[in-house]
């Protein structure tokens, strides 16, 4: 096996083990920790494609030019994972404000607002706006 094919299996249990570990982020208590895991997670796989951009250097052009296209397809990849990484941040922080306007206003709220109509979509743009 090849340095580079190393890389890219390493390259690919580590992405696993980062999407498993986002979507944990709702679900587990220590996020901290969490959050830590998926950053170093993160840099790991940059460099795991910086390293893999190297070796292709070294590959005959017919070689390189597959190589290549997998890398490119592994940044996009990455760069998805970030985003997607970033979005379950947002969305649970999101969430907790939410729960805790909830608490705030009290159980009164929810009776208040139990014989409106009012979709979802609205009642967190209100408790955004809140």
């Amino acid at each position: 096996m090849s340095l580079l094919e190393q890389y890219e299996q390493q390259y690919a249990t580590l992405i696993a083990e980062i999407t498993i570990q986002i979507g944990q982020i709702a679900l587990v208590s220590e996020r901290k920790e969490l959050y830590a895991k998926i950053d170093g997670g993160l840099v790991e796989a940059q460099e795991l494609l910086e390293q893999m951009g190297l070796e292709i250097r070294e590959l005959s052009s017919i070689q390189r030019s597959t190589a290549t296209s997998k890398l490119n397809c592994a940044q996009v990849e990455l760069k998805r994972l970030q985003n997607e990484y970033k979005k379950a941040r947002e969305d649970y922080l999101k969430s907790r404000k939410a729960q805790a306007i909830n608490v705030a206003i009290g159980d009164d709220y929810e009776d208040y607002y139990e014989d409106v109509s009012m979709s979802h979509d609205q009642r967190q743009r209100l408790l955004d706006n809140s």
